[in-house]
């Protein structure tokens, strides 16, 4: 029974402590199971166990050398002045306690708890005014860091992606207005917490001119630096009248799309078009987001479903796919072999980023024809209110 209590201690400080993914949650409880069982003087040889984020990175000299860089960085950059602000002017105590904490989390042992109790990061940050541009400033600052000090680029954007969730909880102010009292006000939430990062992507314009409609998801993906799109895309606007606002005469429906902070082209972008003909409509709206590299999948539905096309279009290369009474997010997990049940329990932010993540590398070919070809080969536009019930 008394192992028993070191075990279930060790487990309870565990998931108080750690606050990234689920893949490192569950290798720090392994490894604080481990360290609880090593007490009985009994125990037998245990299984080497799997190498932590603090071994990958270089041990705890590592971790101090990456520490000195990320307070280097808080103090020259010009947009980490307000967070910098909030520190003592003499970083000496503060260094080591960062250090403390980042060899226990990255899966050293435990002496940050010991000394210091659990983290309880929101409640530490309390005092202090976080929003979002503190939360970029902080992250900017550890990214220029992981540079300094030579990280290998798939741990750092591993840790990125984690440090991006811990600094997210512990915002506690929104443009001025609390956190909590935005939690109150259901979408209107995302629009304000979405805003800023999409003023700086190839959203932006899309956004402006009022192109970005019915989102299921318009904000922040679970990956570092990202703005996802789910919804539809207006293509053409009906004439209005007077200042009555009216429902666009075209739209790109099912659009799954990725733009990243910062830069001004879509990497990812899919969606469902009635008809091929509107293929040219898709890329005169895009225009300027439109890239050689980026990976762009229309589902038409008036295109022989045997068929697979790549059209080269407005300097970017677009798949085009036929699809019947399925989704675009079902087809494109068919397209890309993805398992659909692997991804039920992820929010829609981490399924888009799912998506997109491997449709960024997608590099597979199909017959080439031009636009032209195109309207031709397809088939008549099918009447999507056929058949419906009255």
């Amino acid at each position: 029974m008394k192992r028993f209590g070191r075990v279930c201690r060790a487990i309870s400080v565990a998931l108080a402590c750690v606050q990234p993914d689920n893949g490192r949650v569950a290798a720090w409880f392994g490894y604080c199971i481990d360290h609880a069982m090593d007490a009985s003087a009994n125990q037998p040889s245990r299984p080497v166990p799997r190498e932590t984020d603090f071994n990958r990175l270089g041990g705890e000299t590592a971790v101090i050398r990456l520490v000195d860089a990320f307070y280097r960085r808080m103090d020259t950059r010009a947009d980490a002045q307000r967070i910098r602000a909030m520190h003592h002017p003499d970083l000496s105590s503060t260094k080591a306690v960062l250090v403390l904490y980042l060899c226990e989390w990255l899966g050293a042992d435990k002496r940050y708890s010991a000394q210091r109790g659990q983290p309880q990061l929101h409640m530490r940050h309390a005092p202090f005014a976080i929003g979002t541009a503190e939360r970029d400033a902080w992250l900017a600052c550890m990214c220029a860091a992981f540079e300094d000090t030579g990280v290998a680029p798939t741990l750092r954007d591993e840790l990125m992606q984690a440090f991006f969730k811990i600094a997210d909880r512990v915002r506690n102010t929104q443009t001025g207005i609390p956190f909590q009292r935005c939690l109150t006000q259901g979408s209107v939430m995302t629009e304000r917490l979405a805003h800023k990062e999409i003023d700086d992507t190839a959203f932006a314009r899309l956004e402006h001119e009022g192109r970005l409609l019915n989102p299921v998801l318009k904000g922040l993906t679970n990956k570092f630096g990202r703005v996802g799109f789910r919804g539809e895309l207006a293509l053409r606007f009906a004439p209005k009248l007077a200042d009555e606002a009216r429902p666009p005469e075209l739209t790109c429906d099912q659009v799954m799309a990725c733009a990243t902070v910062g830069h001004r082209h879509l990497p990812f972008l899919a969606g469902y078009l009635l008809s091929f003909e509107h293929l040219k409509d898709v890329a005169e709206v895009l225009s300027d987001t439109l890239s050689a590299g980026g990976k762009y999948f229309l589902f038409c539905d008036n295109i022989d479903l045997s068929k697979r096309y790549q059209v080269p279009y407005k300097n970017a290369m677009f798949y085009v796919l036929p699809i019947f009474e399925s989704t675009v997010y079902n087809e494109m997990l068919e397209l890309l072999h993805l398992e659909k049940n692997e991804l039920k329990k992820k929010d829609s932010g981490g399924k888009l980023d799912a998506v997109a993540d491997v449709a960024i590398k997608f590099d597979a070919t199909f017959d080439m024809i031009t636009y032209s070809e195109g309207l031709v080969l397809m088939g008549p536009v099918r009447n999507p209110n056929e058949n419906r019930p009255v």
